[in-house]
């Protein structure tokens, strides 16, 4: 097994992309939600109104999908800040120092 090191500096900065690109993904669906109101509400008809509708029903699962997983990730970011001093004071920790 290799050890695995984590700079505080380097986490922090993923942090703040995490927290930017759940930000970004957000704000695309969002616009795709509204562009496909548009698109109900309007008064366009037809094939082309119909096939372009479809493909935003698509881009909207995938954007919303990205997002839930973009909010998981900056959780686990923001978790991993906290892991820290909590794992060199675990008692299994402790007790494998011992040995």
């Amino acid at each position: 097994m290799k050890d695995v090191k984590i700079f505080d500096n380097e986490l922090q900065e993923m942090r703040q992309i995490a927290k930017s690109i759940e930000k970004c993904i957000g704000d695309t669906y969002q616009k795709c939600l509204s562009l496909q109101g548009l698109v109900e509400a309007g008064e366009w008809s037809g094939e082309t109104r119909d096939s372009f509708y479809m493909y935003l029903v698509i881009l909207q699962e995938y954007h919303r999908q990205l997002h839930d997983i973009s909010k998981m990730q900056t959780l686990a970011f923001d978790n991993l800040d906290g892991y820290f001093d909590d794992f060199h004071s675990h008692a299994d920790v402790q007790k494998v120092k011992s040995l």
